[in-house]
């Protein structure tokens, strides 16, 4: 299954992590991504996900940033857990307005008075 993280790309940079065990380091590339919603009685939530991806994503996101983004993710579910990966036969597409526009739904119908 495939799962899209949509939103507003806030934050590129490269990272680095260090196995313990090994000593070796890894690069990655870390994202921060805002959505803007509104929840089950109408008001507005934000959310901003920090995600690492791999280091290849760093050239293709630097640019992107202040735009709407789409990342793809598998969904592998396991007898030993479910695990969430980047997709990366498909590329993070840039979007030029956002998708998911709350701002234009009714809140007052889900308000209770």
């Amino acid at each position: 299954m495939t799962l899209q993280l949509i939103g507003l790309l806030l934050e590129v940079k490269p990272t680095e992590s260090t196995n313990k065990k090994t000593g070796k380091v890894t690069e990655h590339t870390e994202i921060q991504v805002m959505f803007k919603g509104i929840d089950e009685k109408g008001y507005g939530k934000t959310t901003v996900e920090t995600i690492q991806l791999d280091e290849e994503y760093y050239e293709a996101l630097i640019n992107k940033k202040d735009t709407y983004i789409c990342v793809s993710y598998n969904i592998l579910n396991t007898p030993n857990g479910t695990y969430v990966f980047p997709d990366k036969d498909m590329p993070v597409l840039e979007l030029p307005t956002n998708p998911l526009d709350y701002s234009k739904y009714d809140r007052s119908s889900k308000v209770k008075k």
